[in-house]
């Protein structure tokens, strides 16, 4: 075999090699958004938007600016069967959420109280925004940074300045996708 061949081969080997090596740790992440990743996922911005990616635990939120955006660790509903797809919208925003467990959870913990007023102990954080789907809502979490991230049963977390950060700039019958 000519010379030439071989060192073609072993180039073309390495290249091939290199990078498959810079796909490896990108196996099991989920795609990375960003700031004008919008469109793959929302028609329009006219009232803004928020993608929350389930599968890299994030949330991004697209101002109706178009010029806005924001990306936040997303803590994800504990049980797998909560874990809802698709689209719904902002229906409501709460400042000092009161927070009731459900009849699940007094099932499961019967000492649980029966309601918890805003407070730095209310499992919902400083607020809440209502989604579209019953039960369901994008709220603060009283842990401090840097806690494990964990959700509620049909919740999605974020830090109490996130949470506070993104009330301030979501308005009712903003969109929201999850995927």
């Amino acid at each position: 075999m000519d010379d030439d061949k071989v060192k073609r081969r072993g180039v073309l080997g390495l290249i091939a090699s290199g990078v498959a090596a810079l796909a490896l740790p990108l196996r099991g992440r989920a795609t990375t958004w960003g700031p004008g990743d919008w469109p793959a996922h929302f028609a329009t911005l006219s009232a803004g938007a928020i993608l929350i990616d389930s599968r890299g635990g994030r949330l991004h939120f697209w101002a109706a600016d178009g010029v806005g955006y924001h990306e936040f660790p997303c803590r994800l509903p504990q049980a797998a069967d909560l874990r809802r797809r698709g689209r719904t919208e902002v229906v409501r925003k709460l400042v000092g959420p009161t927070w009731r467990p459900t009849p699940a959870m007094f099932a499961a913990d019967p000492a649980l109280p029966r309601r918890v007023s805003a407070g730095p102990d209310n499992p919902f954080g400083s607020h809440a925004l209502c989604l579209g789907w019953r039960g369901y809502r994008i709220h603060g979490a009283p842990e401090e940074p840097g806690a494990a991230l964990h959700g509620g049963l049909g919740c999605y977390g974020l830090s109490n300045a996130e949470v506070a950060a993104l009330f301030r700039e979501v308005g009712i019958g903003t969109p929201v996708q999850v995927i």
